[in-house]
């Protein structure tokens, strides 16, 4: 599961199904393209952290991932969705951990062109919707611990692959 947070951009009136039809067109579309047909997506859940007494608009999605032959390089293994806000610090900066590795993007642990290719694109149409100065509804940001959020700047993906880890109670101990 990825958590990713957006506002809205400019003083528009948008809805939480404005936001989900967003995500559901541009950065579903983005990030399954390319994700091995093993890759599952089975819902789009939006909530309103400002509003935690809101019911969450719950959207069954129950679709697999649009790329090839199924050629992860291990279940846990991920691209990394670096996010970075104007501001500097630890704080000011985000992640997403992207299931779908393909074995021949990676080489020697460091992404290779063929990964680099095939991200360009995704970012390319993440960052023309969701980061500041985009013609998009809504801008992606990132959350700060205590309260407060900052709008992304910049999208990139980590030249290296991450571990997704389990924060269920009891694993990982």
């Amino acid at each position: 599961m990825n958590v990713f947070h957006f506002s809205q951009a400019g003083s528009g009136n948008t809805t939480r199904e404005d936001m989900a039809f967003s995500f559901l067109s541009v950065m579903l579309e983005a990030l399954r393209a390319d994700s091995p047909r093993d890759v599952f997506y089975s819902r789009l859940e939006v909530t309103e952290p400002l509003n935690p007494n809101l019911v969450p608009l719950i959207i069954p999605i129950n679709l697999t991932g649009g790329g090839g032959g199924d050629d992860e390089l291990y279940p846990t293994v991920a691209y990394i969705l670096q996010k970075r806000t104007a501001l500097t610090g630890r704080a000011n900066r985000g992640r997403n951990y992207i299931v779908g590795v393909w074995k021949g993007d990676y080489k020697g642990g460091v992404l290779g062109p063929q990964g680099q290719a095939r991200w360009n694109n995704r970012l390319a149409l993440m960052r023309n919707e969701y980061t500041t100065g985009s013609h998009g509804q809504f801008i992606m940001c990132v959350k700060h611990k205590n309260e407060g959020f900052e709008n992304v700047e910049q999208l990139t993906i980590s030249t290296t692959v991450g571990q997704m880890r389990s924060r269920n109670i009891g694993v990982g101990i």
